[in-house]
């Protein structure tokens, strides 16, 4: 009797530890949203061609979109961040490869999450804080251009890196989530924060566990050939439930006081490199018509070379692009100058003709103005252009105020007058008579005459 007791009592133990057992089993699960990152090196060398490898690294990227799709993977929600600066470098490459790559993209970001993200793959703290919605604007319309799929309020922050003030900029940019390294649980502070790892090559869903910072977190996979196999993997380990990106943010816990941590600030070389790169760009802007396409190369170069969350540290190779764009500039400026030469006047009224010198290969649209102490110009001294290769010469009408050989300066500035193209010198003669510096001196000489007549009365 007591043996036959001691049975029930076990039976009754194990039938109501089972449920407790798969109670923890589900309590222990970890809630995963993953992220795809795409992104490649620059696709445009620093002058503004194409890379060499641009097509092969494109397709790369292409084979992996489409393994993607999957049945087995296009079942399971998926985030899609993808490079604005890539997109846009993309939308103005030719051939199969770009092609292929925006079809896969497209495919993938129609039942996709895509998030938000500046244009450049810049650290946000690194941005001005009056810049952060410029530029994150600037990064959703390349990435819906390229996408085809409007960006969501889900913010990629390049690295995953945000401090306090760039933070509440984002937010006043209209994000309502970002994802971030800085903190170890969900929190809400204003912009909800979803903690992210970001997954390194070979990962295994083991390893990742092992590593959360929370039991809701995103991980970031950079989009490759193990990137589908990684997703699978996760998908059918059951310690982890794939959710989608809003749903793991949904889990947040609100927490107030948060603090986040500011990263170093880059080297002030590289910084002063941004700042001149940047003017650089703007002069070309300034003089160059606004169909030219050499003008959002330079913008993707300038881009390139404030990625600095590409950059790990060192910063020299956006160092490098920043100083050859400034150069490159420069280069395009000295190509268009004043013609030199000597202009003569028979009449006090004439014509200055001003030959604008234009080597760079396509047109420019600049301000030429052209000033003497000794002639007036009373039609203006300053006309808008369009200069076509290789040059073009442009009519003053002047007014000579005396006679003689003097200067007349010319310069060929932009439209807005910020930035001096190239300065010039030409001669003026003029060989008119000065009616009314001639009728003082007929004037004075009668006089004189009448002086000395009378004169030579008294005395006799």
């Amino acid at each position: 009797m007591k043996r036959w007791t001691a049975v029930g009592f076990a039976a009754l133990a194990w039938l109501f530890a089972e449920p407790a057992v798969t109670a923890q089993s589900a309590t222990e699960e970890t809630s995963v949203a993953v992220v795809v990152h795409v992104s490649t090196p620059p696709l445009f060398t620093a002058d503004g061609t194409p890379a060499p490898d641009r097509d092969e690294r494109l397709q790369v990227l292409a084979n992996a979109l489409d393994a993607l799709g999957a049945s087995d993977i296009a079942k399971f929600p998926l985030a899609l961040a993808p490079s604005a600066v890539m997109c846009d470098e993309v939308s103005r490459l030719r051939g199969a490869a770009p092609k292929h790559f925006l079809r896969s993209l497209r495919k993938v970001a129609a039942r996709s999450t895509v998030l938000s993200a500046p244009f450049a793959n810049v650290r946000v703290p690194d941005l001005a804080a009056g810049s952060v919605r410029r530029e994150i604007a600037a990064g959703r319309s390349a990435i819906e251009r390229c996408t085809s799929v409007a960006p969501s309020s889900d913010l990629y922050p390049p690295g995953l890196i945000l401090d306090d003030a760039s933070l509440r900029a984002a937010k006043a940019a209209g994000a309502v989530t970002s994802l971030t390294t800085s903190i170890d649980d969900p929190v809400r502070a204003g912009l909800d924060l979803l903690p992210a790892v970001i997954a390194p090559a070979h990962d295994t869903p083991a390893a990742l566990l092992a590593r959360r910072p929370s039991t809701a977190f995103a991980v970031v996979a950079e989009v490759g050939s193990a990137t589908a196999p990684y997703v699978r993997a996760l998908a059918t380990s059951s310690s982890i439930r794939l959710l989608s990106l809003d749903a793991a943010a949904a889990t947040a816990t609100p927490r107030t006081g948060l603090s986040l941590p500011t990263p170093a600030a880059p080297p002030v070389a590289y910084r002063r490199a941004l700042v001149h790169a940047d003017e650089s760009f703007a002069r070309f802007a300034a003089f160059t018509l606004r169909d030219n396409p050499l003008t959002s190369t330079y913008r993707d170069v300038l881009a390139r070379a404030r990625s600095s969350a590409d950059m790990s540290g060192d910063f020299a190779p956006g160092r490098r692009l920043a100083d050859g764009l400034v150069r490159r500039v420069a280069s395009a400026a000295r190509r268009v100058s004043v013609g030199s030469g000597s202009i003569t006047f028979t009449s006090r009224r004439g014509s200055v003709p001003v030959t604008v010198i234009n080597h760079d290969p396509y047109p420019v649209r600049v301000a030429v103005a052209v000033e003497s102490p000794k002639l007036d110009f009373p039609d203006g001294e300053v006309r808008v252009v369009t200069v076509q290769p290789p040059g073009d010469t442009f009519t003053f009408n002047a007014v000579a105020r005396s006679t003689g050989s003097f200067p007349m300066l010319a310069s060929i500035q932009t439209v807005d007058g910020s930035f001096v193209l190239n300065r010039g010198e030409l001669t003026v003669r003029s060989t008119a008579a000065n009616l009314p510096a001639l009728a003082v001196t007929i004037g004075g000489f009668v006089l004189l005459v009448v002086f000395y007549v009378r004169r030579k009365k008294r005395k006799t």
